[in-house]
C-alpha cells in the first residue's frame, strides 16, 4: 500500500487507454471513409447497397471488436503480469529480514512506500507513510549529519547506486545498525523523484566486526608489547604483514608488504647467523615449494636503523589441500625481536670465556697448592714424625735402664712426654688424613649399609667396649650408592664422639638408625651423652675447635671437620641437635 500513486504510472495508464481509443478513431473513420466511397462507385441498387452497408457495418463490429479484444488483453496481461511480480517481490520481501522504503527526494525524505514487514522492524506502517514520524528523526544523531551530507552528494553528483551504514533508533527494537542499499530515480530533466532503499539489519555483523577490531587492536598492543610480529604467505596472494613487523623491519605500518626478493634484499642481513637458511627458505616458497616448520635467527638489515635481531618462526599451516603442482598451501610465522637476548647471549659466552680462562688459572694454582701439599704431607710425615720417633724411643730406654733412679714426679714426667708423644701422633695422623682427603679418588658402588655400620662397630670394640651393645635400626635390605670409604670415615668418627661423650653415664646408650627418604638416605647417630649448646652447633665442625676440655675428653679437635669434608665430597647433608646433658643426635643425607 502506497500514499498515493505514483505519477508515473498513471500517466502510463493514461497514456495507454488514450492509444487504444486513437487506434479504434482511426480505423473506425478509415473504414467508413473508404467502404462507403468503394460501394457507390461499385453499386447502382439501392436495396442492394443497403444489405452491403448492413453487412459492411457488422463486419466494422466483429473487426474492431477482435482488435479492441487484442489490444485491451495484451493490456490487462502485461498489467496482470506486473502485479504478480509485485505480489512475489512483496512476499518475499516480508519473509525476508530487508524492509524495502521509498522516500520522496526533499527535506526530511517523506515516506511514499514501506514493505509490509515493516511491523518486523517495530514500526507502525501507516504512520510512516502519513509521516510522523519522518524517517530523517530515525536516524541516530551522531550519524545524521554525515548521511544528509552524502545523499545530498548524491543527488547533485551520483552516482545513482550507493549503499550507507549507519544507526537508526527504532521504537520497539532501539538502536539498530543498517546497511542501506539506495537506487534514485530522475526525470527526463536529471531530476530526482524517487529515493528507493532496501535496509538490511547488522547489529549482529556490526558487533562481530567490532568485537573483531577490539581484539585486533588488542592482538597489536600485546604484539608491540612483547615485540612479536605476525605474517602469512601464501603463492596466490604473497604475504600479509601485521603492523608491528612492519615496525620491527624499520617499516611504515601503511605501506604495502614486501615481495620476497625485497624483504631478502632490504629488510634482511642474509649473512647473518641463519640468514642463508632463511633467504633458502623464502626463496623456495616463492618458486612454490612448502617449506618446514623451523626457527631461525637473523639480524635485520643495517639500513633499516639501530642492530636487531630477530628470531623468524615459520609454520606450516594446517588447512592444506596438497602438496606440488596444484596444491593449495599456506605458511603463518612471527618474528620476535631477540636483540636483548642476543646480547644477554654475546655477554655470557663472554663471560663463559672469562670463567674458563679463570678456571684454567684456578686449576693450575690448585696443582700448585696440591704440589705444596704433598711437601707439606711429605714433611709432616718424615721431617716432624722422625723427631717424635727419637723422642719416644729415647723416653722408652730411659723407663726401661733408668727407671730405678726416677723418684715419683721424674716418672710422672716420663709417662706426661710418652702420652704428649703419642697424642702428637694422633694429631699429626688426623692432618694427614685431613689434607690428603681430597687428593683420594672416590669409588661410587652399592653397599648395604647394616653391613658397615656392624663392621665399623667391630673395630671400634677394642677401644670403646660399649660398642658391643649398640643399637642398630638399620633395615637389612637398605642398600646405598655412594663411596664406601668416605662413608665409614663419618660413621667411624661419628660413633667415636658418641661412645667417647657417653661414657661417663651410668647407662650409656648409642643408636644407629637409617631410613629411605624420598630421594635421599638418612643415616643417624644418636647418643645420651653430655650434648652441646646449640649455639655451638656451626662451630664444632671446624677444624681444632672444641667445646670440651681436652683433659675431660682426648682428642685432636679434628674428627668433626673430618666428618664435614667427607660429606661435602659425597654431596651429602650434615646436620647435628643437641642440649647440654641431654645427648646428641647427628644425622647424614646421602644423595640418591
Amino acid at each position: 500500500m502506497t500514499r498515493d500513486a505514483s505519477p508515473g504510472i498513471r500517466r502510463g495508464a493514461a497514456i495507454t487507454a488514450l492509444g487504444i481509443t486513437l487506434i479504434y478513431l482511426v480505423l473506425g473513420l478509415m473504414w467508413i471513409g473508404f467502404s462507403d466511397r468503394a460501394l457507390l462507385a461499385l453499386v447502382d441498387d439501392v436495396e442492394l447497397l443497403s444489405r452491403l452497408q448492413t453487412g459492411k457495418g457488422w463486419a466494422y463490429v466483429v473487426v474492431t471488436a477482435g482488435l479492441l479484444f487484442v489490444l485491451i488483453h495484451r493490456a490487462l496481461a502485461a498489467r496482470d503480469r506486473a502485479a504478480a511480480e509485485a505480489g512475489r517481490a512483496a512476499r518475499i520481501i516480508d519473509h525476508s529480514p530487508v524492509l524495502a522504503i521509498e522516500w520522496e527526494a526533499r527535506d526530511g525524505w517523506p515516506v511514499t512506500y514501506v514493505s509490509p514487514n515493516a511491523a518486523d522492524w517495530g514500526l507502525d506502517r501507516e504512520a510512516l507513510l502519513a509521516g510522523d514520524p519522518d524517517y530523517a528523526s530515525l536516524i541516530h544523531p551522531d550519524d545524521l549529519p554525515s548521511i544528509v551530507e552524502e545523499v545530498q552528494m548524491h543527488l547533485e553528483h551520483g552516482p545513482d547506486r550507493y549503499t550507507q551504514l549507519y544507526r537508526l533508533v527504532l521504537p520497539v527494537l532501539g538502536t539498530v545498525w543498517v546497511e542501506d542499499r539506495t537506487w534514485l530515480s530522475r526525470d527526463t530533466d536529471g531530476r530526482v523523484t524517487r529515493i528507493h532503499g532496501v535496509l538490511l539489519d547488522v547489529t549482529e555483523r556490526r558487533r562481530l566486526e567490532l568485537e573483531r577490531q577490539r581484539q585486533m587492536e588488542r592482538l597489536e598492543r600485546a604484539e608491540r608489547d612483547a615485540g612479536l610480529g605476525s605474517w602469512e604467505y601464501d603463492p596466490v596472494n604473497g604475504f600479509w604483514w601485521s603492523d608491528q613487523l612492519f615496525r620491527l623491519l624499520g617499516r611504515p605500518p601503511d605501506g604495502p608488504e614486501p615481495d620476497v626478493a625485497t624483504l631478502l634484499e632490504r629488510d634482511l642481513d642474509t649473512e647473518s647467523a641463519d640468514g642463508p637458511r632463511l633467504a633458502a627458505t623464502l626463496r623456495g616458497m616463492a618458486a612454490g615449494t612448502p617449506p618446514q616448520s623451523q626457527y631461525l635467527h637473523v639480524r635485520r638489515h643495517p639500513g633499516r636503523g639501530p642492530e636487531t635481531w630477530l628470531r623468524f618462526g615459520i609454520q606450516r599451516a594446517s588447512s592444506f589441500t596438497g602438496d606440488g603442482p596444484g596444491g593449495a598451501w599456506r605458511v603463518q610465522g612471527t618474528a620476535l625481536d631477540i636483540t636483548e637476548l642476543h646480547q644477554a647471549e654475546l655477554e655470557l659466552r663472554a663471560l663463559n670465556a672469562d670463567l674458563e680462562r679463570r678456571v684454567e688459572r684456578r686449576t693450575a694454582e690448585l696443582q700448585i697448592a696440591n704440589q705444596e701439599l704433598e711437601s707439606f704431607s711429605y714433611a709432616v710425615s718424615h721431617d716432624l714424625k722422625a723427631p717424635l720417633r727419637g723422642i719416644e724411643g729415647y723416653s722408652q730406654l730411659l723407663e726401661a735402664e733408668h727407671a730405678g733412679r726416677l723418684d715419683d714426679e721424674g716418672r710422672e714426667f716420663l709417662r706426661n712426654i710418652r702420652q704428649g708423644v703419642a697424642q702428637m701422633n694422633e694429631l699429626i695422623g688426623d692432618l694427614l688424613t685431613y689434607s690428603r682427603m681430597e687428593r683420594r679418588p672416590l669409588e661410587q658402588r652399592r653397599i648395604r649399609l647394616r653391613d658397615l655400620v656392624a663392621e665399623t662397630l667391630r673395630a671400634l670394640e677394642p677401644e670403646y667396649p660399649a660398642a658391643a651393645t649398640a643399637a642398630i635400626d638399620v633395615p637389612e635390605e637398605l642398600e646405598v650408592e655412594t663411596d664406601p670409604d668416605g662413608l665409614g670415615l663419618i660413621l667411624r668418627n661419628l660413633l667415636e664422639n658418641a661412645f667417647k661423650f657417653s661414657a661417663g653415664r651410668d647407662e650409656p646408650r648409642v643408636r644407629v638408625a637409617a631410613q629411605r627418604r624420598t630421594s635421599v638416605v638418612r643415616l643417624e647417630v644418636e647418643d645420651n651423652g653430655i650434648g652441646f649448646d646449640e649455639a655451638f652447633r656451626e662451630r664444632m665442625f671446624e677444624i681444632f675447635q672444641r667445646l670440651n676440655r681436652a683433659e675431660d675428653y682426648p682428642g685432636t679437635g679434628v674428627g668433626l671437620a673430618l666428618v664435614r669434608r667427607a660429606a661435602r665430597r659425597l654431596d651429602a647433608r650434615i646436620e647435628a641437635e643437641g642440649r647440654p646433658g641431654e645427648g646428641a643426635t647427628f644425622r647424614v643425607e646421602l644423595p640418591q
